[in-house]
């Protein structure tokens, strides 16, 4: 019986997963299969058609799609809460890129209901579906002023450390022998430098058969799968998330950072439908659960525009002055003798939201009870800084080779 291989494993098991996320997640578009993804760049539309296409009836597009209740509520998540509630404090002229903005309620608790992910609702998803650490999810904590990664690691990680920290030593070795070898001045080596490289050549086509001689289907690297999804073209060993590390993490004070939570939400999805549409712009989503009284970022900064979702319990913010302002790249870990003293100092309930721009530096912690916050990020690298950095690098790459100079 052959030995299994953990690359492809990942590799059919994040094939079969992103399957299943994308059946979870478009199903409400059966009848709308001509509609555009919501991970699609939607072109801008002027305001009258907008609000055209927002005069819908909601009981129509119930009837037309089999909507639950709590999935009927999720299509006034932005445009009838959230957004409402941002433009009465006139946000995209006071505050948009500018300030941080706190605002109290904005969710009712059966508004929360219909997108909240809690612990056991992450322990009941690993068992349905196939999650990875680092993939999907990252558990990490913070812990006397240094943040630790908590992802379990998996046996063959394991085993390859020990044998690249072989591999270093053998080489330090080899290295020895060849200076002993060196010819002395004067003396010439017999052998061609053709058939030296040659030789090299054979070397890595040998060790790149021996490679795929371990795997049944060599040829799923870098293939294209029936549903369009290309796999990644380096994949590496990932620890599934199982309900046993998911408890024993959390018991331990691990936060759990869980990536895309819309793959498996149809609320959160068709908010973030709706917050693109009105953007022009993609958005991301990230779901945090954090133990009472724990911490699981270090202080930092992002590139994103940022709107927290306080879904459970309560979690105190303090948010510090950018080191740069409009970051255009996310910071590395920072002391806390680098930030100074907060900008702004709140506890956020469930229902509240908190809006800071990219480049304010931020660190939160769970209160007496467990928290869950939802991240809602947009705007990354989203400016004409970025679009001439990315056009002109690209017109500077085609016009080389047609340069006489």
């Amino acid at each position: 019986k052959k030995k299994k291989n953990p690359y492809l494993e990942f590799i059919i098991f994040k094939a079969r997963s992103d399957s299943i996320h994308q059946s979870s997640f478009m199903s409400f578009k059966r009848k709308q299969s001509s509609a555009a993804p919501a991970s699609a760049r939607i072109a801008p539309q002027s305001k009258r058609s907008r609000e055209t296409e927002d005069a819908k009836g909601e009981a129509e597009r119930v009837e037309e799609v089999g909507l639950s209740t709590d999935e009927c509520l999720a299509h006034t998540l932005w445009r009838e809460c959230l957004l409402p509630a941002l433009q009465s404090r006139d946000f995209f002229v006071k505050y948009w890129e500018r300030e941080s903005l706190h605002l109290s309620g904005v969710f009712s608790a059966a508004q929360l209901r219909s997108f909240a992910v809690e612990f056991e609702d992450l322990v009941k998803l690993s068992r349905r579906h196939p999650l990875f650490y680092e993939y999907h999810v990252n558990a990490c904590k913070y812990t006397d002023g240094e943040k630790v990664m908590l992802n379990p690691v998996s046996d063959n990680e394991d085993e390859s450390d020990e044998s690249d920290e072989m591999n270093d030593d053998e080489e330090e070795a080899a290295i020895g022998e060849d200076d002993e070898r060196t010819p002395a001045s004067g003396e010439q080596d017999d052998q061609d430098p053709n058939d030296e490289e040659q030789d090299e050549n054979d070397i890595d086509e040998e060790g790149l058969e021996n490679d795929v001689d371990d795997v049944d289907d060599a040829h799923l690297y870098g293939a294209t799968f029936d549903d369009g999804m290309e796999a990644p073209p380096t994949v590496v060993p990932a620890y599934p998330v199982t309900e046993a590390s998911l408890r024993q993490l959390w018991t331990s004070g691990a936060t759990f950072q869980y990536h895309q939570p819309q793959h498996h939400s149809n609320a959160l999805y068709r908010m973030m439908a709706d917050m693109e549409r009105f953007f022009s712009c993609l958005v991301g989503c990230n779901v945090y659960l954090t133990p009472s009284g724990c911490q699981g970022l270090a202080p930092h900064h992002d590139n994103i525009e940022a709107i927290v979702i306080q879904v459970s319990g309560r979690k105190h913010w303090r948010l510090y002055k950018p080191l740069e302002e409009l970051a255009s790249s996310y910071s590395e870990d920072l002391e806390q003798d680098q930030i100074g003293e907060p900008i702004l100092d709140v506890v956020l309930e469930a229902g509240d939201v908190l809006y800071f721009p990219r480049g304010v530096i931020h660190q939160a912690v769970a209160q007496e009870d467990s928290s869950v916050h939802v991240t809602l990020s947009t705007y990354e690298s989203w400016n004409y800084g970025s679009l001439l950095s990315s056009c002109m690098s690209s017109c500077v790459e085609q016009a080389i080779p047609k340069s006489l100079d």
